[in-house]
């Protein structure tokens, strides 16, 4: 049985059909960062291109148009009905040098080496991220290069510290032994930490790049607050007076048609590279 079993049983059954209903706001306010990175970061033309934790696959799509036709981009994910969503949009999209595998990327044996690893969010949650990070680097092709994007501390992302502070005062702190998704968000938050991590997995070159931008956390067709009181029920309401004041000053000006309500969000764009043959741990 995979190490990461009980997170993976916890991403299909309980998490999928959220992200399911709010897939429109999730991929909009994601988008912002994967775009930076892979303006500033992208793979060559005819690259062989993993990408980890791609979820529906907006990402492993725009990485497959970045690669081209002599490119090859495979989608890595652990959820079946988000992968069954990223293969019907890839054919839709008319994206043919795509594929998806589903499994665990800490323990899965890789057929191929890869040129360039891509992860918007993916890599946070693994029970040994060393491990999973040294299966990903021998995953790599020498010289490959990692692009890991990951959340800073929740004191830099609003959009989940609010919620958060409202519910400490009204709700207890979940049970220790309560079901998880894996270590969390912000489980890469400290530069040091992250750096370890990479390190010690043996990836060489370890640098950081920090962004910021605004993340789309409502709009008319959703509520601000909807989205986090579906995620942790009685969270965060409609009504709140933070809620209320963030969508003040968003829509001031606006139209009720373009309305939207945006909060502070602050990645880390972690960049090493795969070793080459003779320096290889």
């Amino acid at each position: 049985m995979s190490a990461n079993a009980d997170f993976i049983a916890v991403w299909n059954d309980i998490l999928l059909p959220k992200f399911t209903r709010f897939r429109a706001v999730f991929v909009t306010a994601a988008n912002r960062h994967s775009e930076n990175a892979m303006l500033a970061h992208r793979p060559r033309r005819g690259a062989r291109v993993l990408d980890v934790g791609c979820c529906f696959g907006e990402t492993t799509i725009e990485l497959a148009k970045l690669a081209g036709d002599l490119g090859s981009v495979i989608g890595f994910d652990c959820i079946q009905g988000a992968l069954a969503v990223a293969r019907s949009d890839a054919h839709r999209a008319k994206v043919a040098n795509v594929d998806f595998i589903c499994g665990d990327a800490q323990t899965h044996r890789f057929e191929e080496r890869f040129d360039h690893v891509f992860a918007r969010f993916g890599t946070m949650f693994f029970q040994s991220p060393k491990a999973a990070m040294r299966n990903l680097r021998a995953a790599t092709a020498p010289g490959g290069k990692l692009v890991a994007i990951v959340w800073r501390s929740l004191d830099d992302n609003p959009w989940l510290a609010i919620p958060k502070q409202i519910a400490l005062r009204h709700l207890p702190l979940p049970p220790e032994d309560g079901r998880t998704c894996g270590p969390g968000p912000f489980s890469w938050s400290n530069p040091e930490v992250a750096y370890a991590i990479l390190d010690g997995a043996g990836w060489t070159d370890v640098a950081f790049e920090k962004r910021d931008v605004d993340m789309l956390v409502g709009q008319p067709r959703h509520p601000v607050g909807e989205v986090e009181v579906e995620l942790e029920p009685r969270v965060l309401g409609p009504e709140s007076p933070q809620v209320r004041h963030h969508e003040r000053r968003q829509n001031e000006g606006q139209g009720a048609a373009e309305r939207a309500v945006r909060f502070p969000a602050h990645a880390l764009h972690s960049l090493p590279r795969a070793p080459h043959a003779e320096h290889r741990r």
